[in-house]
């Protein structure tokens, strides 16, 4: 996890997405979000982590409610680029490990 460095999400982009996950399963794998609000506010809480060498994000996507973030949605994007894709199924996997 990185903690509040953003440019290293840089060149990123929606490469896949987590269905069934919600805040508090993140926060248990994850910890607290490394972002919290956009300036924009199109994203309430972003995790910004490298796995097996390569860059990812996981973030919600224009719900424009942290209320709602936190306790309601279940379905949340997963930022990366091409080489990262190559890894989408495991890190997907890994974040599925151990969903409370």
């Amino acid at each position: 996890m990185f903690e509040n460095d953003t440019d290293v999400a840089n060149g990123t982009y929606k490469i896949g997405s987590l269905d069934g996950i919600y805040y508090r399963d993140l926060v248990t794998k994850l910890g607290k979000p490394t972002v919290i609000g956009s300036g924009d506010d199109k994203v309430q809480y972003e995790w910004i982590m490298e796995f097996e060498g390569e860059i990812f994000t996981i973030y919600d996507w224009k719900t424009y409610d942290a209320e709602y973030t936190e306790y309601e949605l279940d379905t949340w994007s997963i930022g990366g680029n091409a080489n990262s894709a190559a890894l989408l199924f495991a890190f997907k996997e890994y974040i599925y490990e151990s969903k409370v």
